[in-house]
């Protein structure tokens, strides 16, 4: 459901969203969990 929410925003939220998927899979990564990592990325 978030991601047809995020889906309707503006292209800037959209992007400030990518961001911070992208910096919560990054600490994932560095946490050594690789199943949440991946799942942030995907998002």
């Amino acid at each position: 459901m978030w991601e047809r929410q995020l889906f309707e925003r503006p292209t800037l939220e959209k992007i400030e969203a990518a961001e911070r998927f992208r910096r919560d899979g990054n600490a994932a990564y560095a946490d050594r969990n690789f199943g949440l990592a991946a799942v942030c990325y995907r998002k």
